[in-house]
């Protein structure tokens, strides 16, 4: 705009009127530019999804470089998934979509993590593999919700420090970056349960994993590691994979441990023959155990029942000579025992 039209403008005159639709034109112009979606047309399979306003919709391999702008109105949406296009930003009305909980942006374009996806505080899942992404934006932190993060198949050469200030997050994939090291204090996401850091350039096994001890999944492979650690005091882990590393011996697990790597095999082989042997040695035991019962049971019932007193042994009568301490007293056959005949004679 000129100096004149400003005056005018300013003054109220006719220009002004004139340089405020040039304004506006290229105001909305420049909108246009930055948001560049359309209501393009859909299969038809697709476009039934999206007419049944379900709480999940699938958008995938569709070649999108813009999304619909019509899919930002779904606000039912729980579930979207947007992988395998070309996509390299989003509307700002994709905002909109606010009780998304799981969001797929996986094999796409994206160069940075679009903003407006940190406003969808009640994600939980969020997969951007395979883009061109080197950092996060600290708005990713309003993902307090966040549990599942994908990362895998990017450009990071550090570990992103403010994913360590999500406090529910407890799935992380950085797996084909280009990551050497981690920082010392990751041991304090003690809520991350997976971590897998496969294809990246670490040359030596990171000590602080070592005080991680709420890991339950470990993957290390396809890295340059030449030995590992002991690895037996942790005790929530139970997969440990670190396969193509120039690793001879395997770590020490706890028995739990399930290992994938050079000499894995071995270790689980011996395993199996130790648990073998020790089943092997239950049921011998058993065995034994049941012969020693059933033998004492036999025992018992040639003996015989026996009558329990309830004389204290200080009040036991003395037992007669030549009876039995299980036989009941009876006069007669015990007269006749002793010579004595049924008339109370003595005789045969």
């Amino acid at each position: 705009m000129g100096n004149s039209s400003k005056k005018e403008a300013a003054e109220g005159g006719e220009g002004g009127a004139v340089a405020e639709e040039v304004e506006e034109g290229a105001e909305q112009k420049k909108k246009e530019e930055d948001e560049p979606y359309y209501d393009q047309e859909l299969p038809p399979q697709v476009e039934d999804s999206v007419e049944s306003r379900e709480s999940m919709l699938g958008l995938t391999f569709l070649g999108l470089s813009n999304l619909p702008t019509r899919i930002c109105s779904l606000t039912q949406l729980e579930k979207l998934f947007l992988s395998n296009n070309r996509l390299q930003k989003l509307p700002n009305a994709f905002a909109q979509l606010e009780r998304l909980r799981v969001l797929g942006l996986d094999q796409n374009k994206f160069d940075d993590i679009p903003l407006v996806v940190c406003e969808l505080v009640n994600l939980t899942h969020l997969y951007l593999s395979n883009n061109k992404l080197l950092t996060v934006p600290v708005e990713l932190c309003n993902l307090e919700n966040l549990r599942c993060l994908w990362l895998d198949g990017n450009y990071f050469q550090h570990f992103p420090r403010l994913l360590m200030k999500l406090p529910n997050l407890s799935s992380l994939q950085l797996g084909d970056n280009m990551i050497r090291d981690l920082p010392n204090n990751l041991w304090r996401m003690e809520q991350l349960q997976g971590l897998w850091l496969y294809g990246n350039r670490f040359s030596k096994f990171p000590k602080v994993l070592t005080r991680m001890e709420y890991l339950e999944v470990l993957d290390l492979d396809r890295n340059q590691i030449p030995s590992l650690p002991d690895l037996d005091h942790l005790p929530a882990l139970r997969l440990f994979a670190y396969d193509l590393n120039p690793v001879k011996v395997p770590p020490k697990v706890l028995d739990e441990v399930m290992l994938v790597g050079p000499g894995a095999a071995d270790l689980r082989d011996a395993r199996e023959q130790k648990l073998e042997e020790e089943r092997q040695g239950a049921e011998e035991e058993a065995a034994r155990h049941a012969e020693m019962e059933a033998k004492l049971l036999l025992k018992i019932r040639l003996k015989g029942p026996t009558q329990l007193s309830t004389l204290a042994p200080e009040q036991e009568p003395e037992q007669e000579p030549g009876t039995s301490p299980d036989r009941q007293p009876n006069g007669v056959a015990d007269g006749m025992v002793n010579g004595v005949g049924l008339d109370g004679r003595e005789g045969q």
